[in-house]
């Protein structure tokens, strides 16, 4: 089980409603393990377009990209974390870093 989150978290705005997540390889050393994927969590933190309603999404990937598309709402703010699981189970997520989109 890794005993730290990803290093180096970051988004590359696509489009409006679309964000590139990319992070680091989980270096051996704070593994402990062979890392069999890795688990991005989405959590809308502020939306000024509707009433606030909580989202809470977390999704599984592979590799170390990851696009997010046709899941944000314009005018929200959001906090992204990854964390990578071992067979001994998820290590602790990253730091969080935000997400900001804006009206067309």
């Amino acid at each position: 089980m890794p005993s730290h989150g990803p290093e180096n978290v970051s988004s590359t705005e696509v489009n409006s409603s679309t964000f590139e997540i990319t992070w680091a390889a989980l270096p051996e050393r704070v593994a402990h393990g062979v890392i069999n994927m890795f688990q991005v969590r989405l959590v809308l933190k502020e939306n000024c377009t509707s009433a606030q309603s909580e989202l809470y999404l977390r999704f599984n990937t592979t590799t170390t990209i990851m696009v997010l598309s046709g899941l944000l709402s314009i005018c929200a703010k959001y906090e992204v974390s990854v964390r990578g699981l071992t067979v001994v189970g998820p290590g602790p997520y990253s730091r969080p870093i935000v997400l900001q989109t804006f009206g067309e």
